[in-house]
C-alpha cells in the first residue's frame, strides 16, 4: 500500500468473514463473538461498549422472564441505503408469552 494512501474499513464486512465466522449471515445468540469488530478493537475500542453490553444483558434477562418463545414472523428486509453496514429496515418477530 503506498504511503499516505487512504483506507476505508467496512467493519460490517469484517463481522461477516466466512474464514472467521461459521455461517456469518445467520444470527446465532450462542456464537462466541471473540474478534467481533462492532465496537472497534484494541486501543480503538468504543467507550460505550461496556454500557451497551450491560444494557443488552438487562433487556435480555427481562425479556427471558416474560417471553416463552421468539420466532421470525417473516424474513427481514434491509435498508436500501445502508452505506457503511447492513441494517434492517424491518424484522417482524412473533412473541409467545409465558
Amino acid at each position: 500500500m503506498p504511503k499516505h494512501e487512504k483506507v476505508f474499513v467496512l467493519t460490517g464486512s469484517a463481522n461477516r468473514d466466512p474464514d472467521q465466522w461459521t455461517d456469518p449471515d445467520r444470527y446465532d445468540i450462542r456464537r462466541v463473538a471473540v474478534g467481533h469488530m462492532g465496537f472497534g478493537s484494541g486501543i480503538h475500542v468504543g467507550a460505550g461498549m461496556m454500557v451497551v453490553r450491560l444494557e443488552a444483558e438487562a433487556i435480555l434477562r427481562a425479556l427471558a422472564r416474560r417471553v416463552d418463545r421468539l420466532e421470525l414472523a417473516s424474513p427481514p428486509t434491509f435498508r436500501s441505503r445502508a452505506a457503511l453496514r447492513r441494517a434492517f429496515a424491518t424484522q417482524p418477530i412473533k412473541v409467545t408469552r409465558k
